[in-house]
């Protein structure tokens, strides 16, 4: 939750309407690596936190 904070995804309901591809591209730009954007598994991590925070509302 901490690194979707820095991004500025505070909330559950802010995070069940982002898209992994924006949060990946996001994270990489912050980090300053390609890794978070290209990796399979940040983009499953990322999915399933979506996936998590939509069975929540």
């Amino acid at each position: 939750m901490q690194r979707l904070e820095q991004i500025g995804i505070n909330s559950l309901p802010e995070l069940a309407e982002a898209s992994v591809g924006d949060i990946v591209t996001a994270v990489a730009g912050q980090l300053g690596s390609t890794c978070w954007k290209n990796s399979p598994q940040a983009r499953a991590a990322i999915q399933a936190a979506i996936d998590l925070a939509k069975s929540r509302q």
